[in-house]
């Protein structure tokens, strides 16, 4: 069994507050993060239905204020630098 980078990084669970993930895919193990405390900007299509269609929070820019942002990078360099 693999464990989540999520896990890694929160292994206590949701880190509390209001979570801003830029960049996550529809495949991703979010089960440390609470859903409802959560909002994810995903420009992709195909990744944006298929985490609102998984109950998630999903919009193609961030609008409010949030506790913590997790920034998942693209492999791609410029891609990442935009991100950022």
């Amino acid at each position: 069994m693999t464990q989540s980078r999520l896990d890694l990084a929160f292994p206590d669970g949701h880190p509390g507050g209001e979570v801003l993930f830029i960049g996550a895919t529809a495949a991703e193990d979010l089960s440390p993060l609470l859903p409802q405390h959560l909002t994810i900007v995903q420009g992709h299509v195909a990744d944006h239905d298929g985490l609102a269609a998984r109950g998630f929070r999903v919009a193609p820019l961030a609008d409010g204020t949030f506790d913590a942002a997790i920034v998942r990078l693209p492999r791609a360099k410029e891609a990442a630098r935009a991100r950022l």
